[in-house]
């Protein structure tokens, strides 16, 4: 802004130059008997015009030209951002059954040693089947004592319940379960749960 002021500027001396010449025609002599040119027809009066006029355009035609520079340079890197964001959103779009296994695999790693993880598709849900002593043990009091109201049962369940909400989160599957599987007859399930709510318990629910 500040540019185009400057050239303004210098039109408006340019003009007031030939307007001053204009309404002062008698020339002024010197002391010594020379006569004083009118102020267009002075060096350095063009010099101070020009100076004035040219460098404000050429500045703020320059700056208008690195604004273009800078506009075009921004838009072709947030068309770049977009482009790699768009990328690298495709690269983590997994299928169904990538999401499943990712899942299952992760739940693996939670109960290893302890059960066994895997996806039965008829079910909609990720199965855990008590492998360990401990583990089998545990469930089978359940089966045949009823109680579900000891602490380790109630732990267990929560632990599941969690463990709902964490599989639909991952796999994005509507309705998809955790069910933890009667280790002495892997067609039945002893509890199962559908984003941290139960949706079946032995211990409550009977047969």
């Amino acid at each position: 802004m500040q540019y185009w002021i400057m050239a303004l500027i210098g039109i408006i001396f340019v003009i007031w130059m030939f307007r001053y010449d204009k309404n002062h025609p008698n020339q002024i002599k010197k002391s010594n008997g020379k006569v004083q040119k009118p102020l267009h027809k002075r060096w350095w009066t063009w010099v101070i015009a020009v100076i004035l006029i040219v460098g404000g355009l050429g500045n703020a035609m320059g700056l208008a030209a690195d604004d273009e520079d800078n506009s075009a340079s921004v838009a072709q890197t947030e068309s770049k951002t977009k482009n790699e964001k768009s990328k690298n959103k495709k690269a983590v779009s997994y299928t169904k059954e990538q999401r499943i296994s990712k899942e299952v695999k992760r739940e693996q790693k939670i109960y290893k040693g302890e059960a066994k993880v895997a996806y039965k598709k008829e079910w909609n849900a990720i199965t855990i089947t008590p492998t360990s002593q401990s583990f089998t043990e545990s469930v089978v009091a359940v089966i045949h004592n009823g109680d579900g109201e000891s602490q380790d049962w109630k732990d267990l369940t929560d632990a599941l319940k969690n463990l709902s909400i964490t599989a639909y989160e991952k796999t994005k599957i509507p309705n998809i379960s955790v069910a933890l599987v009667n280790p002495n007859n892997t067609e039945k399930v002893l509890y199962t749960a559908r984003n941290g709510k139960t949706t079946y318990d032995l211990a409550k629910d009977g047969d």
